[in-house]
């Protein structure tokens, strides 16, 4: 009742292939902070065609992020406190502070003391992105990029520690030498 049936005289005998592109949002990234490594990741997060803020941090509240925020703390000891107690209520999709690992872990221990829940601080990546060693505030920003990507595509970022110190061998860095 209510159908109507149309035979049709097709070679696909009424298969239908449908071929789905999922079309998702840009991701968007708050950069909190003024420095020349919040300003690179800005600019590389735009290449990639991310939406981002670059918020002065005096100025970022959690109003600026939400869940699906991608949040980068990078005021390099000018109110990191109050920056990462603004965006972990903001709950967003990944939260890093761009310090030292003692740095991050004094953040982490002062916004304890203030009564910030467990859960939270627990989603504080410090120091963020890739641990690269020693590099330029440049690649930091790569790293930082590269290690949203991972968590955005759900892929968890390597373990440096289980691999050796150096972490290329001079001669895989080297050219073999060419016959002439």
């Amino acid at each position: 009742e209510g159908m109507t049936v149309v035979p049709i005289s097709c070679q696909s005998e009424g298969a239908l292939e449908v071929f789905i592109e999922p079309v998702q949002p840009a991701p968007r990234l708050v950069v909190v902070g003024r420095s020349p490594m919040a300003q690179t990741l800005t600019g590389l997060a735009q290449v990639l065609g991310w939406r981002t803020a670059l918020v002065d941090g005096p100025d970022f509240s959690a109003a600026d992020a939400d869940e699906y925020s991608l949040v980068v703390v990078a005021t390099q000891g000018h109110g990191d406190e109050e920056a990462v107690e603004q965006a972990a209520a903001a709950r967003p999709a990944y939260l890093g502070l761009v310090a030292s690992q003692r740095r991050g872990e004094a953040v982490r221990g002062y916004l304890a003391d203030r009564g910030l829940p467990a859960d939270q601080l627990d989603r504080v990546k410090a120091p963020a992105g890739l641990d690269l060693g020693r590099t330029s505030h440049k690649e930091i920003a790569v790293a930082i990029l590269a290690e949203m990507t991972a968590t955005r595509h759900g892929i968890a970022a390597p373990d440096w520690e289980a691999k050796e110190k150096s972490r290329f061998a001079p001669s895989a860095c080297e050219v073999a030498p060419q016959k002439v």
